[in-house]
């Protein structure tokens, strides 16, 4: 199963006779007292797996009638690879890998390239929202921005970030950004999406602009969230209300664009809010007294949302987990977000970073939300 996660996942199937390596006949298990042989290969995958390879395996039962069961194992391809198999005791692991049929060792220099791969994925989401964010300010899109003041958010699959990403075929799929008529502009980068209409069917804010990227990551750039101030028309209001509800449509779009184009697992969101500086930010409490603050800076990056399984994430499931990135805004923590002043204005650090991980499979609602936050 390590071999499985470490390379591009697999699925176990017990129950069916093969031959030459191909599957003849299915002729089950015994059903009695598979719960314990399933409560066994559990613990094992807890015990003997580093790191833990457990989230990565879905377990399912299919019964066949006359005490006999097929028990398929499905594993996905880790993002946390290399996952060891070690003894519980022992200090020797073993890295393995899937070749063909078999499974085969890792050697030390290939072990160290997959632990640089994991480690640097943060820095390459980074990396991509940050050059997407300056090519855009830099005003490299097909059409001007109707306004000076707007966001930039991207929605990228971890799996674009492979050495080799997968090619979507932008051209034949660009429809579904969007169920009504958009202008599309095939690009080098993918296809533009220009929005003229600026809402939704149901008067929802949408985007301006977007890019269907060819690795598969989706970009989007639109004006909501800032209003001119009730009685001063030379001050301008950042409310997040507007640009949750957008990035949840868009995010909703994004995942049925992807289930066309095959693409699953996790995907990051990057927002960075562009023309801020001396916008007024959300009011928040500081000390028990509520006031206002203008944001310092000309842009402001919010944290990254990881989706573990965006195309099964529900609206309601993203919403919720959308606020840890507007938290930095509306509610800094003890009155202060780190490298920030609550007096004269509010500065984010860039060292500042949130996430919230949505893990399909758990919970009433399908999903397990949970979130860490470093603010």
């Amino acid at each position: 199963m390590t071999a499985f996660a470490n390379t591009s996942g697999g699925t176990l199937v017990f129950g069916v006779r093969e031959q030459d390596g191909q599957a003849v006949e299915v002729t089950g298990v015994p059903a009695n007292g598979l719960d314990a042989e399933l409560s066994r290969l559990s613990n094992v995958l807890h015990d003997w797996t580093t790191p833990r390879v457990g989230p990565n395996v879905d377990l399912s039962v299919l019964p066949l009638g006359a005490g006999l069961a097929v028990v398929v194992v499905e594993v996905d391809r880790s993002w946390s690879r290399p996952h060891a198999v070690s003894s519980p005791g022992e200090h020797t692991m073993s890295f393995y890998r899937r070749v063909g049929r078999d499974s085969l060792p890792f050697d030390a220099v290939e072990v160290a390239e997959l632990v640089r791969e994991s480690q640097s994925l943060p820095s390459r989401l980074h990396a991509f929202h940050a050059d997407r964010v300056a090519a855009i300010q830099a005003g490299e899109l097909p059409r001007p921005l109707l306004l000076p003041r707007y966001y930039v958010l991207t929605v990228t699959p971890w799996q674009a970030l492979r050495p080799m990403p997968p090619q979507v075929p932008v051209v034949d799929l660009q429809p579904r950004l969007l169920e009504r008529a958009h202008v599309y502009r095939p690009s080098l980068e993918g296809v533009v999406v220009i929005d003229t209409d600026q809402f939704l069917d149901d008067e929802r804010p949408a985007f301006e602009q977007a890019v269907a990227h060819r690795s598969g990551a989706v970009e989007f750039v639109g004006h909501v969230g800032f209003y001119p101030e009730e009685g001063d028309s030379d001050a301008v209001r950042f409310s997040h209300l507007n640009v949750e509800e957008s990035i949840v449509a868009h995010v909703g779009a994004v995942a049925r664009y992807w289930f066309d184009a095959g693409i699953t697992g996790p995907c990051s969101l990057g927002l960075t809010l562009v023309g801020t500086r001396d916008v007024i930010a959300p009011a928040s409490t500081t000390s028990g007294h509520e006031h206002d603050s203008r944001i310092r800076r000309p842009a402001l990056r919010l944290p990254r949302l990881d989706l573990m399984d965006a195309p099964r994430a529900d609206e309601q499931s993203v919403a919720t987990a959308l606020r840890p990135m507007f938290d930095v805004l509306a509610k800094p923590r003890g009155g202060t977000a780190r490298g920030a002043s609550t007096q004269k204005g509010i500065g984010i650090s860039s060292a500042a970073y949130a996430e919230a991980r949505i893990q399909p499979g758990l919970g009433d609602q399908g999903h397990d939300l949970a979130r860490r936050a470093t603010i």
